[in-house]
């Protein structure tokens, strides 16, 4: 039962994150609606972590310490350049090539994260 319910909260926030875009994939985003997509996304991405951390039986068994290992990793080597995108958009300033695919990566890990966790 949690963990459909996990499930539908997870699809819910895709949901949301594809309409307050307007259905349109990050890769023909405008840099401002990526950086607000990426960070809305991150930010779901993080309570659900922390809802399973938390909904999760101790003592951890070694798998889902690995899993829990694994999904912090991923967040923590996001948050640096997400912050730094959405900090060279507010600055007025245009992402290199470089930024830009690193965020679309980091867009397609977050959104398979949060799939998987669900299904």
């Amino acid at each position: 039962m949690k963990r459909q319910l996990n499930f539908l909260i997870i699809l819910i926030f895709l949901l949301v994150g594809c309409a307050s875009t307007g259905l349109v994939t990050p890769d023909k985003m405008t840099p401002q609606g990526k950086a607000a997509f990426t960070l809305q996304l991150y930010n779901n991405a993080d309570a659900n972590y922390r809802a399973q951390f938390n909904a999760s039986p101790k003592p951890l068994t070694e798998d889902m310490k690995q899993y829990f290992r694994t999904y912090k990793a991923v967040l923590e080597g996001s948050a640096p350049v997400i912050d730094l995108y959405a900090t060279t958009i507010k600055s007025g300033g245009l992402p290199t090539p470089e930024q830009e695919a690193q965020i679309l990566a980091i867009i397609y890990k977050l959104q398979a994260m949060l799939v998987k966790a669900g299904g």
